[in-house]
């Protein structure tokens, strides 16, 4: 609700349906609100895509952004799927954590073409109640009129 403007919002809900665990379904729910304070805190976020499992945003600013909601992460089989997506050509990579990486991850995403951006826990933080009041007045000016 919360990324207005980004086209393919629906993308969190396709991934949503697939879940096949409480933590999956927890890595999605963080995953969504990281993404919503990035495009809080960052930049703002156009579009939103599914590939594979994974969902990636596009900045205004034409980034091609991965978000992992990660104490540590290491490298491994998920890893390497995030570091070998496909992203649409003239858009910059980059891998944005809330928490630390491993010196192989960040070297095997680095060789591929990747920014890290480790430990960013407070920027990805996200306002949860922007916009709520607004659109509780919105809501309470229709039923007005």
């Amino acid at each position: 609700m919360g990324l207005d403007g980004a086209e393919n919002r629906d993308a969190f809900v396709q991934q949503a349906t697939i879940s096949e665990s409480e933590t999956q379904s927890v890595f999605l729910m963080r995953q969504a609100e990281a993404t919503l304070g990035f495009h809080q805190n960052v930049a703002a976020i156009t579009r939103l895509d599914r590939e594979g499992g994974l969902v990636t945003v596009t900045t205004v600013d034409t980034r091609a952004v991965s978000i992992v909601p990660a104490d540590h992460l290491i490298w491994s089989a998920g890893a390497n799927a995030i570091a070998d997506q496909e992203v649409a050509e003239g858009l910059s990579r980059e891998l944005w954590l809330t928490g630390s990486i491993s010196d192989r991850a960040r070297a095997e995403f680095e060789q591929r073409g990747w920014s890290v951006m480790a430990n960013e826990r407070e920027r990805l933080a996200p306002d949860l109640d922007s916009g709520l009041a607004e659109e509780t007045m919105s809501e309470d000016q229709e039923s007005v009129d």
